[in-house]
């Protein structure tokens, strides 16, 4: 399965920025928190509705799933240019 519409925009957004890296290191140093923030974004789905945004459930899908983490870290790694990390 791939990213989202709205993970890959974000992805795309790092690298215009070149923030690409310090959102890898983010990302890698709170993987084991990505499941509980999915499912905190399912929670808050139906107040982020109320105001129009819809990129919530998109990202709690993204981070609900258990590999979700892994390819978030690959997109980033190719958008910063970096060598793909080993599998585990």
């Amino acid at each position: 399965m791939s990213l989202s519409s709205f993970s890959q925009q974000m992805v795309e957004a790092c690298a215009r920025r070149q923030t690409a890296g310090m959102l890898l290191l983010f990302l890698i140093s709170h993987r084991p928190l990505a499941f509980a923030c999915g499912q905190l974004l399912y929670a808050a789905h139906p107040l982020a509705a109320l105001f129009d945004i819809d990129a919530c459930a998109e990202l709690a899908a993204d981070l609900s799933e258990p590999d979700s983490a892994r390819r978030l870290e690959i997109a980033l790694n190719a958008a910063a240019g970096s060598p793909q990390p080993p599998a585990p």
